[in-house]
């Protein structure tokens, strides 16, 4: 899948990630041709959108810390979260998974 976050073009995917105990996604440099953001196929729930927003904040802004990245992705996920946003089952893309 692709999508553009401040008019750069990435590919997003998930896949099962060699050591996803300590990293659950990475995103490539925004200079990076080909760059991808991708998260750990395996993740689930609230965990899946924290990882998914942080990485898009890298992708936005690959000059702020990874304190302020991981504090801002937990606390916007933990608002979207009450406010009811959830992976619809059976959309297209929600569990496809690349090796």
């Amino acid at each position: 899948m692709r999508f553009k976050l401040l008019d750069k073009m990435w590919n997003f995917r998930y896949s099962r990630l060699r050591d996803s105990n300590e990293n659950d996604g990475y995103c490539d440099p925004p200079k990076t041709p080909n760059k991808e953001i991708v998260v750990a196929s395996q993740l689930r729930g609230k965990r899946r959108l924290e990882i998914i927003l942080h990485e898009c904040w890298h992708a936005c802004d690959w000059s702020k810390d990874e304190e302020f990245i991981e504090e801002s992705a937990h606390d916007m996920a933990n608002v979207l979260w009450r406010l009811g946003y959830r992976m619809v089952k059976g959309e297209k893309n929600n569990d496809e998974v690349s090796k």
